[in-house]
Parts: structure tokens; sequence; C-alpha cells
């Protein structure tokens, strides 16, 4: 990629290479990233195409992007910083902190496993599920916990997209 575009404060700068070679390397077509550090702006960049065919559009710091999953790495932060504080252990059954989760065969389902999306559910079968339902905790809780899973936890891996 010819062209990133943006700043970066001194000592960040390690940063701007290695965004520059993804996209180089072709692992993004487009990308913005902005790191903020103890309250300030230290790395905010963009380069690559809204369009990777016609590459007529720049990405820019205000080209929409579609995001998945952004809040699994926040809440495997937070389980991370609750199991420091014994609070939470990872070999524990989910059920043991939820009681309601152990429904449907899931009472031996780990915290571990359902980080690792090895828990056997990666989505509810619920039919007709609209975006005000994914949006309302109540029911989205309701329906995980009485989820059965869709293969023995454990022995397999499917990336849990829709639950946790």
């Amino acid at each position: 990629m010819d062209h990133v575009y943006g700043h970066v404060t001194s000592g960040w700068e390690n940063i701007r290479s290695v965004f520059k070679q993804n996209l180089d390397d072709g692992l993004d077509i487009g990308a913005s990233l902005c790191i903020y550090y103890r309250g300030n702006c230290v790395v905010d960049l963009t380069s690559g195409w809204k369009d990777p065919e016609t590459k007529k559009e720049p990405y820019t710091s205000d080209t929409l992007q579609l995001v998945f999953s952004t809040s699994k790495g926040i809440i495997s932060a937070a389980i991370a910083l609750c199991v420091e504080r014994q609070l939470l252990d990872y070999n524990a059954p989910v059920a043991r902190y939820w009681p309601e989760f152990a429904a449907n065969g899931k009472q031996n389902i780990t915290i571990s496993e359902l980080l690792a999306h090895r828990a056997g559910i990666a989505c509810v079968d619920e039919d007709n599920l609209t975006v005000e339902d994914g949006c309302n905790w109540s029911r989205m809780v309701s329906l995980i916990a009485a989820q059965k899973p869709h293969w023995e936890p454990g022995t397999a891996h499917g990336y849990h997209a829709h639950t946790l």
C-alpha cells in the first residue's frame, strides 16, 4: 500500500509499520486504527480502499465498517480480571455462576469451553429472531440458558457468533 494516512506519536512508530505491512501483505483491504493511551490519541491511521475491485474510493477515518464480535475481547479481559481476583475459575462450570445455564445438558460446560467456542451453543434455535430480540438482554439470556448444545460440549469448535 503506497499511502498510510494519519499520525503516530513518537515511540509508537512500530504500530504504523505493522499496519502498513498488513495492507501490503493483503491481510487487510482497507483499515482504520485509532489507539488512545492514557487519554491521548497516540495512533490514528487509515489506508486502503472501500472497494478493492475499483480502487476508486479510499478507506478513510469516516468509512463505515461492519464489525462483529468486538465485545468478545472486552468480555475476555473482564473475565481474566475476575479470574485474577479469584471471583471466577476458568475450569468451573458456567452453571456455578449462572444456575439457569445448566438446562438441556449444559451443566458441565466450563467457562474455558465457552470462551474457546467449544460449548456447542454457537447460536440459539429460535425462529424469526429479530434485531429487537438480539438487543433485549433478558430475552437473550433466557434463550441462551434454555439452548440445547448443537454438539457434545468440549468435543468440537464452532464460532459462537451470536451467543457468547
